[in-house]
């Protein structure tokens, strides 16, 4: 996106070798100043989102009606706040419930995690234009660990495992900006396509149907301006 206006061909391009079919982009923005802290290969350097030139790319995605997907760590989230704000009518998607780290100086930190992570998402639960995406809990970085174990977990260990944060980003965020992610090849270090997905069931196993659609599909299709007919 710090390309800015030397996009707008780039884009023009895109949208039309897809006819129309582009409906954004995501960044993969995570990056800490610890090196312990880490999601995989691509290293992103720190405070690309305060960039202007940042924001000149996300107005230009802003204009052509593109969404844009982050992927952050929780200590990023106020950067993002910083964007939402400065490009108000930008469709926003925030991956993997936030991020919230369990590496490095988080590590058996549940708590100061949960503490920073919540009064983050707390303020951009405010802005309209952020959509948040349930999953990601796959990750070591954000706190799965049962590739340590001697065989994978069963949907219920997962269910158990992520429901606490799957729950209270909803209850922020409300059933109308949340939807499930399967955030795969990734998470298969630590689970399975079939367990992830039926542990993503048990967690809304007391949730209506209509809240249930809303998070398995028709968020997604609305968000992302998929027609469904």
């Amino acid at each position: 996106l710090r390309h800015g206006e030397k996009l707008i061909p780039v884009i023009e391009k895109a949208i039309s070798l897809s006819k129309g079919k582009l409906k954004g982009i995501r960044m993969l923005l995570a990056s800490h100043s610890d090196p312990n802290i880490s999601s995989g290969a691509v290293k992103t350097p720190m405070g690309i989102m305060k960039d202007p030139k940042f924001l000149e790319g996300a107005k230009i995605l802003q204009n052509y009606n593109l969404s844009l997907d982050f992927w952050i760590h929780h200590t990023q989230l106020n950067e993002m706040e910083y964007v939402a704000n400065s490009v108000p009518e930008l469709s926003i998607i925030l991956n993997h419930v936030g991020g919230p780290i369990h590496l490095g100086q988080y590590e058996d930190k549940k708590a100061l995690t949960h503490r920073e992570w919540r009064q983050s998402m707390m303020r951009l639960a405010t802005l309209p234009n952020i959509s948040v995406k349930l999953g990601g809990l796959g990750m070591e970085v954000n706190g799965c660990k049962f590739y340590k174990n001697p065989f994978p977990p069963s949907s219920d260990e997962l269910c158990d495992s992520w429901k606490p944060w799957i729950f209270e980003t909803i209850d922020l965020f409300g059933f109308e900006r949340c939807m499930f992610e399967s955030n795969f090849p990734v998470d298969k270090g630590n689970c399975s396509y079939g367990n992830l997905w039926n542990a993503f069931k048990k967690v809304c196993k007391s949730m209506s149907s209509d809240e249930k659609n809303k998070l398995f599909y028709k968020n997604a299709a609305k968000i992302y301006k998929i027609d469904l007919e």
